[in-house]
């Protein structure tokens, strides 16, 4: 079967796994959002078609909110690890861990799909001047 890609609607598509399930789920936005848009097109151009549009139950929907908001909320983890570094000048450290503590608990804040769909992501600290 090999790769494959299912419209998930909105610009938002599906890799399928060789089984034919859901795998993960992704939009040109964020950075492994455009990483695995770059390779979307590429499929595309080889002229490659994605699987149509499914309806989502509301379940799947939760479930595909949740993994998007996850793997925004660990790329910005990881652009704020080297902030942490005992030798890093210029940001109060305070604020960085509460910066990424508050990244840490998105998860739990939203749990229903309106709250999913309208994230107020945290404002990451800004260098002393």
């Amino acid at each position: 079967m090999g790769i494959n890609y299912e419209s998930a609607g909105d610009d938002w598509y599906y890799i399928i796994n060789e089984d034919g399930t859901r795998g993960a789920s992704f939009t040109n936005t964020g950075q492994i959002g455009k990483e695995m848009w770059i390779e979307f097109q590429k499929w595309l151009a080889e002229g490659n078609e994605p699987l149509p549009d499914k309806p989502m139950s509301d379940e799947e929907r939760k479930d595909f909110l949740l993994n998007d908001l996850r793997q925004q909320r660990n790329y910005k983890l990881k652009e704020s690890d080297a902030l942490m570094l005992s030798d890093r000048t210029g940001y109060d450290i305070e604020s960085v861990k509460e910066y990424r503590q508050s990244l840490r608990d998105l998860p739990t804040k939203h749990t229903t799909i309106k709250e999913l769909e309208s994230v107020n992501w945290p404002t990451k600290p800004k260098e002393a001047e």
